[in-house]
């Protein structure tokens, strides 16, 4: 591993770590208690791999240009590891707040849709790259649509918005997005990294 990657992961854990003291001194939700600090990780993972349909659409025009696929497909698994991660999160959060879940909430939904999304957009590199291109602004359309429909639906399990929250409880939030950004970074180099050692461009 060579020693710029090494700095990023040391920085990711420390961005963590310093989150994980602070939300642990945290003061509790009055409804929630302490379930809500899930969101210190559940927030930042959903906005970043959410946003990073739209980074996959960029990078299917590099794709495009150079018909080399490694990059793209790399970031295409690190969103879907992120969403398949951010759809567990949901799940145990829904657990430990009422004491079960329901895939027909709208946001278990969205994420639902969204990994078939990603799923497809991946498919699609086994074909030309223009058809990698179309799709991804085909899919980010979509997602886009998908998401701002969520309020349409009257069943809503999702907590309060972060907005009403003190500053207290929203500090955590300023280490682990930028730490789990680096994770999304890391995670599509260290894929990049398996796939040129299978040899595909």
């Amino acid at each position: 591993m060579e020693i710029g990657p090494r700095i990023h992961a040391r920085f990711m854990i420390l961005l963590f770590m310093i989150a994980l003291v602070n939300a642990i001194v945290a003061p509790k939700d009055s409804v929630l208690g302490n379930s809500y600090k899930l969101i210190y990780i559940h927030l930042p993972i959903s906005i970043i791999s959410t946003l990073s349909i739209f980074f996959l659409s960029g990078v299917s025009y590099y794709y495009y240009f150079t018909k080399k696929k490694n990059l793209v497909l790399s970031f295409a698994l690190s969103t879907l590891l992120l969403v398949i991660l951010n759809l567990l999160l949901s799940i145990i959060f829904m657990n430990m707040t009422w004491g079960g879940f329901t895939f027909l909430e709208p946001r278990i939904l969205f994420l639902i849709l969204f990994e078939f999304l990603i799923a497809l957009f991946i498919i699609t590199l086994a074909f030309p790259p223009v058809v990698t291109l179309i799709y991804s602004i085909i899919q980010a359309v979509i997602a886009t649509w998908s998401y701002f429909s969520l309020n349409n639906f009257s069943f809503q399990l999702h907590p309060l918005s972060v907005a009403e929250m003190s500053f207290i409880m929203k500090f955590p939030l300023i280490f682990t997005f930028p730490a789990t950004l680096i994770l999304y970074h890391q995670l599509a180099l260290l894929i990049n990294s398996k796939i040129l050692d299978l040899g595909v461009d």
